[in-house]
């Protein structure tokens, strides 16, 4: 089922690729869409619906108490980092915190659906602890019993400079110098020629 422009989205990761594009979009739609993220740059911050929050210290409670205050229909969880490091637990922001969305829909005393943004691919190809720990998010909500939906897109390419965007425009960049100003495409799942030849990595999703 979609939903209706009278609904009242919320999304979760609003200041990030994905979750920025689609609290933009659903905005232009007609929707209300309540963005939430831990910051926002000023430019984002385009709205009174733009919430910073420190999303990933949010227990089940206060989630579902956010859902109330602002009569959520949908919940669009766009939140996810590419790999551990300082302030980065790929464990902590794909599993832990769906799990405690999972929780909280259901407390929010409110027919919620939720949209989440996953990766491409199967758990058979999974190798990084960002993709693993994704898949256990994806089964965490299959057997949650919740609506629910789940979005596996490829690669995500953007103006901005996040992760396989900055990489891309860095084979553009490459690519079109040895083809001395041609602007020669780089084919799909071929290589780039920046310092060394590497593939470009899978993106999915960012907070």
């Amino acid at each position: 089922m979609i939903a209706a422009p009278t609904s009242r989205v919320l999304v979760l990761g609003a200041s990030g690729l994905i979750g920025r594009f689609i609290t933009d979009d659903l905005r232009r739609r007609g929707f209300t869409a309540v963005g939430v993220a831990r910051a926002f740059s000023a430019s984002q911050r385009i709205s009174a619906l733009d919430i910073e929050l420190p999303i990933m210290a949010l227990d089940a409670s206060a989630l579902a108490g956010l859902m109330r205050v602002h009569e959520i229909d949908v919940v669009v969880n766009c939140l996810g980092v590419l790999q551990d490091g300082p302030g980065s637990d790929t464990s902590a922001v794909h599993r832990e915190f769906v799990a405690r969305l999972l929780a909280a829909i259901p407390a929010s005393s409110r027919s919620v659906r939720l949209i989440h943004i996953s990766i491409s691919g199967t758990a058979d190809e999974d190798r990084t602890a960002f993709a693993t720990t994704k898949r256990e998010a994806e089964r965490l909500i299959a057997s949650s019993g919740l609506p629910h939906a789940i979005l596996r897109p490829g690669f995500v390419i953007a103006p901005s400079a996040y992760g396989g965007s900055a990489a891309a425009r860095a084979c553009g960049v490459s690519d079109r110098s040895a083809g001395q100003g041609r602007g020669d495409a780089v084919p799909a799942g071929g290589r780039c020629r920046h310092r060394r030849d590497h593939r470009l990595a899978r993106f999915a999703a960012d907070r």
